[in-house]
């Protein structure tokens, strides 16, 4: 019943979720030089359980986003004699090959993002542009580039390039070691995968690792799967916003354990994520979290150290400083987390990508173990892969 209403909010949020057509956009496959022409697949997938006519547009308008970078490009149909229209059979899918061209200053790992089609989001990395240099003369005539791949033929059972683009980071991802009473490291694996339109499924696990114990054993983990409606950008604008995004889903969390170390809870919950100034500089993300709890036997005083509401922010510039804090408050407890992160590209020379990591913890339940205690206050060095 949740689940139901849930899928039902989302489609009255948003009309496309119930069209029979969803679009996957797969990155370049080989290298990419700033300033030249790239190619990216791109799927047309018919998800219905009838035939569907769907319409291939000669060009997409895309943005890409990168390290100082925000700029948007024209990606046209390269020519491959189908017609702009196909009528795809259920469960099939169209490929087709759209091309653009690089900005000359973009560098690094870049995100490419329809503007007028919901798709995936595809990343991929560009590198400085080629040196030119004299070449001798050819003896012969070079042999035409080989043209793009040609479309697959409507109805091949499975395309594992399509299912790998719609994988996505989802929370933070780090490993961070700091002492306490004890040597410890903590760390967090997120992804997201992008299951029918805008339907996601999530799974993140965060651990706690006991370094300075014999056998080395960790002290708890986190497991969280979650169910969501995911969309970043619902295009509302105004009094200083400058996106607007929503997720509405349902979680599990657990630690795995049995008897009197167990802890488990199933929440429902709606996020909407409020972005401040411009995303690609500086910026403020806030993003509540407004949940209820469906399940909660193993630990049924969790609301009071918890409470109903998480607060998400971030403050700083993408590709510089920035801060997250993650903050609960309950009726008896509370707790705050405070990333502080620093690219490591300008400090290695672009040598290392990732972050370098400053987290501080206070509070009460770090862990689902110690939801209901309070430990005394903890500091950390570590990287980070994803902030």
């Amino acid at each position: 019943m949740i689940l139901r209403r849930i899928l039902l909010l989302a489609a009255l949020l948003q009309p496309s979720l119930l069209l029979a057509a969803e679009t996957v956009v797969v990155a370049p496959s080989g290298q990419v030089r700033a300033g030249e022409r790239f190619a990216v697949a791109v799927y047309f997938n018919n998800v219905s359980d009838a035939a569907e006519t769907v319409p291939i547009p000669r060009a997409l308008r895309a943005r890409l986003r990168g390290a100082g970078l925000s700029a948007e490009v024209m990606l046209t149909l390269v020519a491959d004699g189908a017609p702009p229209t196909d009528t795809l059979l259920p469960g099939a899918f169209r490929k087709t090959a759209y091309a653009g061209t690089v900005p000359a200053g973009a560098s690094g790992t870049v995100t490419l993002e329809l503007i007028e089609v919901a798709a995936n989001s595809a990343m991929f990395a560009v590198l400085a542009p080629a040196a030119v240099a004299a070449a001798p003369e050819p003896a012969a005539s070079a042999p035409a580039a080989d043209p793009p791949t040609a479309p697959d033929s409507v109805g091949d059972d499975f395309n594992p390039t399509a299912v790998l683009a719609r994988f996505d980071v989802y929370e933070p991802m780090y490993f961070a070691v700091g002492a306490r009473t004890n040597t410890n490291a903590k760390f967090q694996l997120s992804f997201r995968y992008r299951m029918l339109w805008d339907l996601n499924l999530a799974y993140t696990q965060t651990s706690l690792w006991d370094l300075r114990s014999a056998s080395k054993p960790f002290y708890d983990s986190a497991y969280k799967p979650r169910l969501f409606w995911y969309r970043d950008d619902l295009g509302y604008r105004g009094g200083g916003l400058s996106r607007l995004g929503l997720e509405v889903g349902v979680g599990h969390e657990s630690n795995g354990k049995d008897g009197m170390d167990s802890r488990s809870i199933n929440i429902a919950y709606l996020t909407p994520r409020l972005t401040f100034g411009d995303p690609d500089g500086y910026h403020l993300l806030v993003a509540p979290r407004v949940l209820g709890y469906l399940e909660k036997t193993d630990n049924p005083d969790i609301d009071d150290y918890r409470g109903y509401v998480d607060l998400t922010m971030k403050f700083g510039k993408r590709d510089g400083l920035l801060l997250g804090a993650e903050l609960r408050r309950g009726s008896q407890g509370y707790s705050a987390q405070l990333d502080l992160s620093y690219p490591l590209r300008p400090l290695s020379g672009d040598r290392f990508g990732g972050y370098l990591q400053l987290q501080y913890f206070n509070g009460y339940g770090e862990s689902l173990l110690d939801y209901n205690r309070k430990l005394p206050s903890q500091v950390r060095l570590g990287y980070m892969l994803v902030r």
